[in-house]
C-alpha cells in the first residue's frame, strides 16, 4: 500500500511574489532535494489572484516530518520562503485515492481543489464508499479525492479542468449523471471549491 502523501500549502502571496514568480526558486530548489520530494507545483488561486499555492508529493508523511524536525533546514527554508509571503502559511497532508500522485489532474490547465467537510450525522465510511466506488471511477480520469491526514472530517476532491469557465458549464449543463452525482454529494459533505494554475517545478 501507497504511503505517498500529498502536502497542500497556501499563503497570501506578497506583492513581490505577485510580480515576479521565480522568486520562490530558491525555496523550491531546497525542496526539491530534500529526501522524499517526488514532484512540486507552486500556483496562484484563480478566483482571489492572491492565495499561493504550494504542491508536494512525498514518498512518505515522515519524510516531510523530518524536514520540518530539522531546525537548520527549515530555517533555512521559511528564509527563502519569506519573500513570496503576504501572510500566514497554512499546510496540511492528503492520502489520495485512487492514484496517490493526480498527475492528470495537476497537470492541466486548471485544477480544481474542493475542501469537503463531513456534515453533521454523516460518517467516513457513508463519505468513502461514494466517493471511492470503484464502479464511479476506478482509475481516478474523472477525479481523485483524498482524506485530509490532520482533519478527521476533512476530504480534498481535485479535478482537471481546460478552464474555470469549463467547469461551471460542466456544473450547470444539465448532465443526468452530474446532476445525481452532485446531489448525492452535497448530502454527505459541505463544499469549499477553488480553482488553480498550478507549474510543475523542475530543477
Amino acid at each position: 500500500m501507497s504511503e505517498i502523501v500529498v502536502e497542500i500549502a497556501s499563503w497570501p502571496a506578497s506583492a513581490a511574489y505577485k510580480t515576479d514568480r521565480s522568486i520562490v526558486k530558491p525555496a523550491l530548489e531546497q525542496l526539491a532535494a530534500s529526501k522524499g520530494a517526488l514532484k512540486i507545483w507552486t500556483g496562484i488561486q484563480e478566483e482571489d489572484q492572491s492565495t499561493a499555492y504550494l504542491v508536494i508529493a512525498w514518498e512518505k508523511l515522515a519524510d516531510h516530518e523530518a524536514l520540518i524536525n530539522d531546525k537548520a533546514a527549515y530555517d533555512e527554508l521559511a528564509g527563502k520562503l519569506k519573500p513570496t509571503l503576504g501572510g500566514p502559511l497554512s499546510l496540511f497532508h492528503v492520502a489520495f485515492k485512487p492514484v496517490p500522485i493526480p498527475l492528470e489532474h495537476f497537470n492541466s490547465p486548471v485544477t480544481e481543489f474542493a475542501t469537503q467537510t463531513l456534515k453533521e450525522g454523516k460518517t467516513n465510511a457513508d463519505f468513502e464508499q461514494f466517493i471511492w466506488n470503484p464502479q464511479v471511477d476506478p482509475e481516478g480520469k474523472i477525479f481523485v479525492a483524498g482524506k485530509v491526514v490532520e482533519k478527521e472530517s476533512e476530504y480534498i476532491f481535485t479535478k482537471g479542468w481546460e478552464s474555470v469557465e469549463a467547469h461551471a458549464a460542466a456544473r450547470g449543463g444539465g448532465d443526468e449523471k452530474i446532476v445525481k452525482f452532485v446531489t448525492a454529494l452535497h448530502e454527505l459533505v459541505d463544499t469549499k471549491v477553488a480553482h488553480a494554475k498550478l507549474t510543475l517545478f523542475s530543477t
